[in-house]
């Protein structure tokens, strides 16, 4: 990608009670991965973290929660260095029980 710049990827679908009520995009560049989540007025936006969890085999060696940047249309983006080891990233929303809005993001990386 020339300079760095972000490329949609597509959707990712919401999980349980998030269905037809948040939408979210999935961008990449060559070390960025950026999520947008939009909602209907029911979902309170706010408390959605993502956290980042990367791996050695089986075994965690890392793990971050990171907080978003909100835009003027209400929608917040995630936007986070693609993980230089096997990973799982996570959407979760911290108000509503800790319940997840989509299945985990899952990266390996190959040698």
């Amino acid at each position: 990608m020339p300079d760095g710049s972000i490329a949609p990827i597509g959707s990712i679908a919401p999980i349980g009670s998030y269905i037809g009520k948040v939408s979210i995009e999935k961008s990449t560049s060559d070390s960025n991965m950026q999520l947008t989540i939009t909602a209907d007025s029911e979902i309170d936006l706010s408390d959605i973290r993502l956290i980042i969890a990367e791996y050695d085999g089986d075994t965690l060696t890392s793990a971050s929660i990171e907080g978003s940047q909100t835009t003027d249309s209400g929608s917040i983006i995630f936007t986070i260095p693609i993980p230089q080891d096997n990973y799982k990233i996570m959407l979760w929303d911290w108000n509503n029980n800790y319940e997840p809005l989509i299945d985990a993001i899952t990266g390996e990386v190959t040698e």
